[in-house]
């Protein structure tokens, strides 16, 4: 039976066992060293006999499995797309003055904006308790 994630044998289970959660992986320095080396000579995410080769050489420095490698790339590549993003993301709003509100990509909110937000909340909220009846 599967459950999410976790796989449940009908039979243990009816002994008493513990399911647990997979553990997961945490690469070593090394192991993270090498695969942003390999990142930086290639062109995105490597193929899958590549891949291959990398989870063994990597795993002569901790345990690893192709699937990890593969996550990690594909990891990273959103990373450095998203890094590339906000760094150009500013430049672009200056250059580009009169974009159609149709085209305009929400920002994300501001602590600020959350502070003043929430005290205008607290202050309509609690302001009929201030001026409220007397007793």
């Amino acid at each position: 039976i599967k459950l999410g994630n976790l796989y449940c044998d009908p039979i243990s289970a009816s002994f008493g066992h513990k399911i647990t959660a997979r553990q997961r992986w945490t690469p070593t320095p090394l192991q993270l060293q090498i695969l942003e080396n390999i990142y930086e000579q290639g062109t995105g995410t490597p193929s899958k006999q590549k891949i291959k080769e990398i989870a063994s050489e990597l795993a002569q420095h901790g345990q690893i499995s192709e699937t990890n490698v593969y996550n990690w790339f594909q990891n990273r590549r959103a990373r450095s797309k998203r890094k590339f993003q906000v760094s150009t993301g500013s430049a672009n709003a200056e250059s580009e003055p009169d974009v159609s509100t149709k085209e305009k990509k929400t920002k994300p909110v501001g602590v600020d904006f959350i502070d003043n937000f929430s005290q205008g909340v607290e202050s309509f909220y609690f302001q009929g308790s201030e001026s409220g009846t007397k007793m």
